[in-house]
């Protein structure tokens, strides 16, 4: 790989931390370690009750940090888990992931860095899920059938899952 290559990854690697850590970063002063924030969405963090309570769509702006976050569709994995794409907006920079739902518990299974875009959440999304690659990929991968509609996602959410 050449150095240019090498330089490139590690500034997306360093972009996609940055970008994520707006929303995924503890409530409070205390320090965690950056792979837990990567990987377990915290019950304190306003994705998790995005991810938890949210109906697909539906922007949920962030008091305070310039941004906002919102769930693009769920479906159902083939390991049986219920999953759910989103997105991560801010003027700094956005994100689109993937977090499924494991014993009571929200656990990012990919994450990738953007472009900026208004928190305001005024711009065009894909229906049928992300652009971003990596989470294209992943989706692929998990994804058992077609994604949720809003019956079925509205009774999970009122079940609480």
């Amino acid at each position: 790989m050449s150095r240019i290559a090498c330089f490139l990854a590690a500034g997306l690697l360093l972009c996609t931390v940055a970008a994520s850590y707006l929303v995924l970063r503890p409530a409070s002063d205390e320090q965690r370690p950056m792979v837990t924030a990567l990987t377990e969405i915290r019950p304190e963090n306003p994705l998790h009750g995005v991810l938890e309570s949210t109906a697909s769509a539906q922007l949920v702006k962030i008091p305070g940090e310039g941004a906002a976050v919102r769930a693009v569709l769920t479906f159902q994995a083939k390991d049986g888990r219920y999953c759910r794409e989103f997105e991560i907006l801010a003027d700094s920079g956005s994100s689109t992931g993937i977090a499924c739902r494991e014993q009571g518990h929200w656990r990012t299974e990919v994450l990738a860095s953007g472009v900026a875009v208004p928190a305001d959440g005024n711009f065009y999304t894909p229906a049928g899920g992300s652009d971003e690659a990596a989470v294209a990929e992943v989706f692929e991968g998990l994804v058992q059938g077609e994604p949720l509609g809003i019956e079925e996602e509205t009774r999970l959410l009122g079940a609480g899952w």
